[in-house]
């Protein structure tokens, strides 16, 4: 009745199931999907998962290290500024006309303009020419 499972009949002293077919042997068979489908899941967790959030941890140390002075960055909590100073985990942010705060360096979600991208070269931080601004003006 339960051959199916691997276990053995109650008549049965040998170790035979119903089938002819030893239990160890039916064991083996019945786990062999098992760990195979176990393996399937664990590979399509990592591709799905795992390793995208690795490559997004990846990119975001990438640009946080990548930061220079002069650079238009946008924080994780929207505000858009540029980068006036550096230090180890932290840096100054002009926010506006003198309005400088400090942030984590944690906190830079992306950088919009890269101060050897603007126009001048990087020493000059003013308006974006893309934005309607002037190319070269000074912000300061």
């Amino acid at each position: 009745m339960f051959a199916a499972f691997g276990t053995t009949d109650a008549g049965d002293p040998e170790g035979v199931s119903g089938s002819g077919v030893p239990c160890s042997a039916a064991r083996r068979e019945f786990r062999v999907p098992q760990v195979i489908s176990l393996l399937l899941f664990f590979a399509l967790g990592w591709f799905a998962l795992i390793r995208p959030q690795r490559q997004r941890v990846a990119r975001h140390l990438a640009l946080v290290q990548s930061l220079a002075i002069g650079d238009q960055v946008i924080t994780s909590g929207g505000i858009l500024g540029v980068v006036r100073s550096l230090g180890d985990d932290t840096f100054e942010l002009e926010i506006a006309d003198g309005v400088v705060v400090n942030v984590a360096k944690a906190a830079v979600h992306d950088r919009k303009a890269s101060a050897s991208d603007r126009p001048g070269g990087p020493g000059v931080v003013g308006p974006d020419p893309e934005d309607g601004g002037e190319p070269g003006a000074e912000q300061r």
